[in-house]
């Protein structure tokens, strides 16, 4: 019931609501994290360095919100929003290597 309620309403009126709570004292609407911002509807699709491409998403939306990735940056694998080039340093495998030791 609730969440077929808050489909009815713009999101803009939706976010006003969840700042006057978030006012109030209370845990109503949760700190996201660097390069992260809050959703009200959340993101059921969203870009991450291992699929950065643009998707077509369904924008519905889903209670409750989520913190979601900035535009421009991606989750990465410790759930982390990165930019893209720091998505490819989560990409890389690191191996050990001492002089004269063969490879492969």
């Amino acid at each position: 019931m609730f969440k077929l309620l808050l489909s009815n309403y713009p999101k803009a009126i939706i976010e006003i609501w969840l700042f006057f709570i978030s006012q109030c004292g209370g845990n109503a609407v949760p700190k996201c994290g660097e390069n992260e911002r809050f959703d009200i509807c959340g993101n059921a699709c969203e870009r991450t360095c291992e699929d950065k491409e643009n998707k077509m998403c369904p924008r519905a939306c889903y209670v409750p919100g989520d913190c979601t990735c900035v535009k421009g940056f991606f989750r990465n694998k410790e759930g982390k929003c990165v930019s893209e080039d720091d998505c490819e340093y989560d990409n890389m495998e690191f191996i050990r290597w001492v002089p004269g030791q063969k490879l492969g």
